[in-house]
């Protein structure tokens, strides 16, 4: 016997498919960013404005910074309204709002 009802999976399914696929563009654009910035340095480092010590300084700080923060508050990485809306039923929420995207870019 399941511990949800076929219509609370349903919106469970859907919830849990707006988070990841939130997570996974959020997850792409941070590797695409450092990416840029580790050859960004890489580049003033060959060019000779910026020594080893210097980038090694400069990627620890960007460390320290990134740690920090990520311990504060933490954004929101889904819309409290797609989330309320599949959360209350509405399984189509986070599709339409996808779609949307789409068509804005």
């Amino acid at each position: 016997m399941s511990a949800f009802t076929e219509e609370q999976q349903a919106i469970l399914r859907e919830a849990f498919n707006h988070v990841w696929s939130r997570m996974e563009g959020l997850h792409a654009d941070l590797n695409d960013d450092s990416l840029r910035v580790s050859s960004a340095l890489e580049v003033l480092t060959e060019r000779g404005l910026l020594t080893d010590e210097e980038m090694d300084q400069v990627m620890a700080r960007l460390h320290v910074e990134g740690g920090h923060e990520a311990q504060q508050e933490p954004e929101s990485i889904t819309e409290q309204g797609i989330t309320a809306a599949i959360l209350g039923g509405d399984l189509e929420a986070f599709r339409r709002q996808q779609a949307q995207e789409e068509e804005e870019d």
